[in-house]
Formats: structure tokens, C-alpha cells, sequence
């Protein structure tokens, strides 16, 4: 018996690309978030007003958009009440003591099937930044 083939609304998937979009780069301009996207600006446009005037963005003077109310209030609540934070909780004094027991940045990752998940990093006051994914990271 074959798996039954999943059926994906495209327009909650552009709008969900948008917001990764946005959250990730801090700040875009229509152009630069439909770029990312890989979607004409008209049909970003209508996108990212339906996620300002449901809070989940907000655009300033300039025109750029950036993280908004809504996705505060559910990123908060989530991390406040998710098994992740949990586990970010149990992990930390685990993370501190091995970045301090070996003098490297220590990592909490999970991942699902799709891509790795960052949960959190213990860095080493003299490493440069990096993200779980990256490049190998060196002071």
C-alpha cells in the first residue's frame, strides 16, 4: 500500500517562507523578502500584509518588515511551556560546566526531517560566532 501523498496549501507555505524570512534576516524590505522567497512582489506583497495585520510583522516608515506582536507573544509562550524548553533547562548547567571544562562553545541541537534545528549554544567568550549547520567555527 503506497503513502498517501500530502496535499500543502501553497499559499500558508509562501506566507510561512515569508515569516522565516523576516525572522531570520531581522529585517526586509518587500523586495528583499520576495527575492529570499523566490516569489513575484505583488503576491509577497499580499503575504506580508495579511501577517502585519494579523500581528505576526510589523513595517516601518521605511517600509521594512520585521518580527510583530502576535509572533512575540507565541514565540514567548512557547518557550515557555514547549518539551525544547524543558530540555534547554536540564541542558544548561550541562552546557556551562563542559564549555567550561574544555574552553570550546557547546551545543544543544535537535533536528526534524527536514533541517537542523538550533536550540541553543553555551559560547566561549573568546569564539567567534557561528550557527549549528555552519562551517567549523575556530577563536
Amino acid at each position: 500500500m503506497s503513502e498517501p501523498t500530502l496535499h500543502v496549501a501553497r499559499s500558508a507555505e509562501r506566507a510561512l517562507n515569508l515569516l522565516d524570512a523576516v525572522v531570520s534576516a531581522g529585517a526586509l524590505s518587500l523586495g528583499e523578502a520576495a527575492k529570499i522567497v523566490d516569489l513575484p512582489t505583488s503576491t509577497a506583497l499580499r503575504h506580508l500584509k495579511t501577517l502585519e495585520l494579523n500581528g505576526y510583522l510589523t513595517r516601518a516608515a521605511g517600509g521594512t518588515f520585521s518580527v510583530g506582536p502576535t509572533f512575540l507573544r507565541l514565540a514567548v509562550a512557547s518557550l515557555e511551556a514547549s518539551p525544547m524548553a524543558r530540555l534547554i533547562l536540564a541542558a544548561q548547567p550541562h552546557l556551562n560546566a563542559l564549555t567550561e571544562a574544555t574552553g570550546e562553545s557547546s551545543y544543544l541541537a535537535s533536528s526534524n526531517t527536514t533541517m537542523p534545528l538550533f536550540s541553543y549554544r553555551r559560547k566561549h567568550p573568546g569564539h567567534s560566532p557561528c550557527r549549528v549547520g555552519g562551517p567549523h567555527c575556530s577563536p
